[in-house]
């Protein structure tokens, strides 16, 4: 997410800290941290997979109007979502591997850690070599 550009060369996520894993409270906001979730259906006689992948989204928003926070959070899900259409093309040309990206869910923190608002978007992602 870190290498992705727009049509004009600028970084998508432009002032916004993507992290691997999670930093826990020592945050910057905007973020996004993404972690696994659990990988299945590993196969020892074939090079392929699948995995979870959990991507979450955190901003600070101190508007009184949860309306104001959702927009916000909407325009970075909208933004990840624009990257992941197209992951699979950019993995099989770099890495060799073929993927099939499905998201499974996405999830609001439901308002628990105001002023920070939070969104988990579960992607599900079946892989094989294609070397």
């Amino acid at each position: 997410m870190n290498a992705q550009q727009d049509e004009a060369g600028k970084n998508i996520f432009e002032g916004v800290a993507i992290y691997t894993g999670t930093k826990g409270t020592a945050k910057s906001y905007p973020c996004i941290e993404i972690t696994y979730d659990g990988e299945q259906e590993i196969s020892f006689t074939q090079p392929r997979g699948n995995i979870d992948l959990w991507a979450d989204i955190w901003l600070k928003s101190s508007s009184s109007d949860p309306a104001d926070a959702y927009e916000l959070q909407d325009a970075m899900q909208q933004k990840v979502f624009v990257v992941l259409m197209e992951w699979p093309e950019q993995i099989l040309a770099e890495l060799g591997i073929a993927t099939k990206l499905t998201i499974k869910e996405v999830t609001s923190d439901g308002d628990l850690y105001r002023p920070s608002v939070g969104a988990r978007i579960v992607l599900n992602i079946e892989w094989r070599n294609s070397i």
